[in-house]
């Protein structure tokens, strides 16, 4: 049992006050350079590549969209027809009559309407470029988001065992000085020694977990060093009322994908419908024969026969009509389970407040009066060590336990919270 002296108390008492005095200066020291979660967002928008790519995707289809409305270039022709190559005659351009050099303009006639539904092709796909862009943007937030926060709680876990194992071993090195004076024995010493070794390993895990946590949170940042963390945002409410969650969902991003990429549908079967109309095209030669002969000029027409419309134009409007009603039911079935998945979260978020008002309210102020309560009565001989590890433990795990519930709330937050994108 302690002595009256009560030596390794005061020795715990002073280390503690010695630990929270550095961990003071050292947010004091660093308070100007921490990172807010809004400020790792903007980070992780400016330093994404996938938003590039998807820029570049949207003024490739845009540049498209300006040509599909164009005609055709004209095509130069250059010929020689007639030409003999037998006789008296033969590879002379000018002697036979029948000989001509030719050159003349073809130009084919694409109908307004067919230039304008393959324009619109195009515009819907600029469209859905844009749209897989703010999807893209949702998907960076939220993961920023969820990275930033799981940091932010693997340093408090760090943090939390860390002291833990400082108190371990401040525990132990009193029970060493009780057994030297034979106020302990050797079954408490080696209590002692397996609870801090335990701890400590709990502890290099918890190390190795922080360190892929800074990893991820500067996979999306990209920046080489990671900041000091600002404090928590309020991850009790969201930017939305849930009363509007019908709305927002229409609205997500990846719905808004389904929705253009059916106007991409659309657009094709309008360009199938115009389709059934064939194209004119005409061609003027001016034809050059020898001096003695007169020259000539050719006007030609031409369009395609359409004698297998049944089989060639009608099955592809047919193909289109389908791939556009496939899109339409899968976006409405995917409109529901969307609905039916974020409505899932939304209940979980709320359960696990409840939950965390539990912990904070009951659970962890009762862990930590038990192991107060078992200190108090270690220290006064009336407990015993075991009792004072195993409370010691339990409040621990109490503690840790309120955490990863705390971790899970806020990374559901984060999913709720950066449903559509832009919203912070």
């Amino acid at each position: 049992m302690y002595s009256k002296k009560r030596s390794p108390w005061r020795a715990r008492f002073v280390a503690r006050f010695c630990v929270l005095s550095a961990c003071f200066a050292l947010g004091s020291a660093h308070a100007q350079n921490t990172l807010s979660l809004d400020a790792a967002l903007r980070m992780a928008l400016e330093h994404s590549q996938t938003l590039a790519a998807k820029d570049q995707a949207v003024l490739a289809a845009q540049a498209l969209s300006v040509a599909a409305a164009q005609l055709p270039d004209p095509s130069l022709k250059l010929g020689v027809n007639n030409l003999p190559v037998t006789g008296a005659d033969k590879y002379s351009l000018t002697r036979d009559f029948m000989t001509m050099r030719s050159v003349g303009l073809a130009q084919e006639w694409v109908r307004a309407d067919k230039r304008q539904a393959l324009s619109a092709r195009y515009d819907s796909e600029a469209q859905v470029a844009l749209a897989q862009r703010r999807m893209s943007e949702q998907d960076i937030q939220r993961e920023t988001a969820q990275a930033w926060l799981t940091l932010h709680f693997q340093q408090r876990v760090h943090q939390l065992l860390n002291q833990q194992s400082q108190e371990m071993g401040l525990q132990l090195q009193s029970v060493q000085a009780a057994y030297r004076v034979l106020k302990a024995s050797q079954t408490d010493v080696l209590a002692a020694r397996l609870a801090l070794a335990q701890v400590k390993d709990q502890l290099a895990q918890s190390q190795r977990l922080l360190a892929l946590g800074q990893t991820q949170l500067m996979r999306w940042t990209g920046s080489d060093v990671v900041q000091a963390l600002d404090d928590l945002p309020d991850f009790k409410s969201l930017h939305w009322q849930v009363d509007d969650l019908q709305s927002l969902n229409d609205h997500h991003p990846t719905l808004v994908v389904m929705q253009k990429a059916e106007a991409v549908a659309q657009a094709e079967l309008d360009l199938a419908k115009a389709n059934r109309r064939p194209n004119w095209s005409a061609e003027l030669m001016f034809n050059k024969r020898g001096s003695e002969f007169s020259d000539m000029v050719s006007l030609n027409f031409s369009r395609p026969l359409q004698w297998n419309a049944g089989n060639l134009q009608e099955r592809e409007v047919a193909a289109k009509t389908a791939a556009l009603a496939q899109l339409q039911a899968e976006r409405l079935e995917g409109s529901r389970e969307h609905l039916a998945q974020v409505s899932a979260v939304v209940q979980t978020w709320r359960s696990n407040q409840a939950r965390l008002q539990e912990f904070e309210a009951t659970q962890l102020p009762l862990a930590q009066l038990r192991k107060q309560a078992a200190e108090v009565a270690y220290k006064n001989a009336s407990g015993s060590l075991n009792d004072v590890l195993q409370t010691r433990r339990m409040a621990l795990e109490t503690q840790m336990d309120y955490l990863r519930l705390a971790l899970e709330t806020a990374q559901q937050w984060a999913q709720l919270n950066y449903l559509t994108p832009g919203r912070n």
